[in-house]
């Protein structure tokens, strides 16, 4: 047996059926095998695969045994000369497993090799390759400066920002998402650490491979798509704890002295300072829009008021000795709970139901005018013309948000983002079913069967249409190309 493939499956049977029906696919020359590790799926994954694709291995968990326990399973139940471990939300090309294999064959002092990856947007995924998580390289990384110059060798050592990704080179870390391993270098190194539960063992794995005197090498010479369930969740706290918390674990094993002290200071720094970040990330985002629109509403209030009193009762000073700010605190807060009411915040781009929200307030607000005390009506204008200009900026702030958010003006139609697909006709249907599940307001023009990719950077056209400066070409490798263009009919 050539080649053992090894699938952690946990609640993601749609991604893992594209990713098997990919291997199928796949042009080999050689016999490999594929276990699928259940880890306690809830959603049917193991019916699912008993049905659909019973010639595979399946291992069924009853309990939800962690990244590195299922692999290493997996891994003893295995025949292969060699061992590729594969996230199940990926999707391979054609060529991939007998080009990597063709590789490690031609170089056996190669113990772990990694592909060139991107996500479901065609974004180069930059844990493709990665360095080893030095007290510099993890100080850069928490303070975001490895993000602020991702093309420097220096502060964004952790991604490897000097190394070109479309060429072949000797790296640190690979990720667990895809890395192909040569049954020599594991025996040598020993399976994956399990006291890393999620996160860190890849980046183990690989530092003892290279301890051992086995390359590790990113080769791009092939792409994955890498759909990355998880990266919504990178702002939690709980993902923050769960990674800083295994890069210190790492830290412990393989680093002693002022080195290891160093490092574990940066880690929990990156800890505190990182999800710190996360909190108020999350706070913002789910009270952000709120607080923003009642300062928006009462700064709004505010000013009619001022410019009520001066250009109507020719009075600067009119409602000085009025309740005119308790009013304006009252009235901003009756419209923002009227639009929490209304659903306007758990949806913010849900018209009907802003404008259900304003119309709420507006109601609530003059119904309780009349019951307020003489010196709690200040004026009827400030309801009336107030609200109008209170409600004319919310809907503004709120294309504002839209405009940022979507790339596009809101009540426009048609507005998204078309792309095509260049290669064979399976391979674009495959990912086109895919993209759709997952983007559903993505616009699939079509595949073009294009024999040569060589000049299609300098020229596009689809229909009577040319790509123009703003669209983004994603290249997959030799056998198809995602082409991206935003545009609006």
């Amino acid at each position: 047996m050539k080649l053992s493939i090894i699938i952690v499956n946990y609640n993601v049977k749609y991604f893992l059926r594209q990713l098997l029906q990919s291997i199928q696919a796949s042009v080999t020359n050689f016999r490999f095998e594929i276990i699928v590790v259940d880890n306690a799926s809830s959603d049917g994954s193991v019916i699912f695969l008993e049905k659909d694709f019973p010639h595979i291995k399946l291992i069924e968990n009853t309990v939800n045994l962690g990244f590195s326990k299922a692999n290493n399973v997996g891994i003893k139940c295995s025949k292969g000369e060699f061992i590729l471990l594969l996230n199940p939300d990926t999707i391979l090309q054609e060529d991939t497993l007998m080009k990597v294999i063709a590789y490690m064959d031609d170089h056996p002092d190669v113990g772990a090799l990694g592909c060139r990856m991107i996500d479901g947007s065609g974004h180069f995924l930059p844990e493709s390759k990665r360095g080893f998580p030095s007290p510099r390289v993890a100080l850069f990384k928490s303070l975001g400066l490895s993000a602020m110059f991702p093309g420097s060798g220096y502060f964004n050592a952790y991604y490897l920002g000097h190394l070109d990704e479309f060429e072949i080179n000797e790296v640190d870390v690979l990720t667990g998402a895809f890395m192909l391993l040569s049954r020599k270098a594991l025996q040598a190194s020993g399976l994956l650490d399990e006291d890393f539960f999620m996160y860190g063992e890849d980046i183990d794995l690989s530092y003892r491979i290279k301890k051992n005197d086995f390359k590790v090498i990113y080769y791009p010479l092939t792409t994955i798509i890498h759909f990355k369930g998880e990266s919504t969740k990178k702002q939690s706290v709980e993902y923050i704890q769960r990674f800083y918390g295994a890069m210190q674990i790492f830290a412990r094993k393989h680093y002693r002295g002022s080195r290891a002290i160093w490092l574990r200071l940066v880690l929990q720094m990156g800890i505190v300072l990182r999800a710190t970040l996360a909190i108020l990330h999350q706070f913002f985002h789910r009270f952000g829009p709120i607080l923003l629109e009642w300062f928006g509403i009462a700064g709004s209030l505010k000013l009619f008021s001022l410019a009520w009193a001066h250009f109507y009762y020719q009075d600067d000073h009119y409602y000085d000795l009025s309740s005119i700010d308790l009013n304006i605190s009252l009235y901003a807060s009756v419209w923002v709970i009227s639009l929490l009411m209304s659903g306007a915040y758990d949806q913010l781009f849900q018209w009907r139901r802003l404008l259900r929200g304003l119309m709420l307030g507006w109601v609530a607000i003059a119904a309780m005018y009349g019951f307020l005390g003489a010196s709690f009506r200040p004026s009827r204008s400030l309801v009336l013309g107030g609200g109008a200009i209170a409600s004319i900026l919310i809907f503004t702030l709120r294309m504002l948000y839209f405009r940022v958010q979507k790339g596009s003006w809101p009540f426009r139609e048609n507005a998204h983002i078309r792309y095509a697909i260049v290669g064979q006709k399976r391979q674009a249907d495959k990912i086109q079913r895919l993209l759709k599940a997952n983007h559903q307001k993505l616009q699939y023009l079509g595949y073009i069967d294009h024999g040569s990719t060589a000049d299609l950077r300098s020229h596009y056209i689809w229909g009577d249409r040319a790509l123009r400066s703003n669209s983004k070409i994603s290249s997959i490798g030799r056998d198809y190309f995602l082409f991206w263009h935003r545009s609006i009919k």
